[in-house]
């Protein structure tokens, strides 16, 4: 019986974890969702590589390079909207709501929320820095919102599943 009722975590085990540990939960966090992205863009630019050695056209040889620098450049971005957005979220998010069966599904969709809203707020305050807010265009950047979901959702449900991990192993432990 005991062993049954420990598959469970307890919301109020999951609001006994450190802040620390939740910040180092959300670090991993973080790392995750870019090692997603990295997988992601690696594998698009071993794809168009093929397509163009395929084609006999454009320089197969620089697409490994572009895509490395695309991921520089939303890695820049990723790491600026969880300082913006994701450690607030690790601080004050009531860790309890993730205590339910169903927590990978709200998990998910506070994930695909998050990462839009950062982008934003990032965007934000860099056309604020340059001076361009008011002349700002968002176009062509509908790949920079889909980065953003992918990074936050593989963010958060690492993020949450440590945690209930944690809670598990407190719960066990006593």
């Amino acid at each position: 019986m005991g062993n049954a009722r420990s598959r469970f975590v307890m919301p109020n085990q999951l609001n006994q974890i450190p802040i620390g540990t939740r910040m180092w939960f959300a670090t991993v966090g973080i790392i995750a969702g870019n090692a997603v992205l990295l997988l992601y863009l690696m594998g698009a630019a071993a794809y168009m590589r093929a397509l163009l050695l395929r084609d006999h056209m454009g320089e197969p040889q620089l697409q490994f390079e572009q895509y490395w620098d695309l991921f520089l450049l939303c890695g820049v971005f990723t790491i600026a909207g969880w300082v913006v957005v994701g450690i607030p979220v690790a601080i004050v998010f009531p860790a309890r709501l993730l205590a339910h069966r169903s927590w990978p599904v709200l998990g998910s969709l506070i994930g695909i929320t998050l990462g839009p809203v950062a982008l934003l707020l990032v965007f934000i305050a860099y056309l604020a820095l340059e001076g361009g807010l008011r002349t700002a265009s968002f176009d062509d950047t509908e790949w920079y919102w889909v980065f953003s979901i992918i990074v936050s959702t593989v963010s958060f449900l690492v993020y949450a599943a440590l945690l209930c991990r944690r809670a598990l192993t407190q719960v066990v432990s006593s």
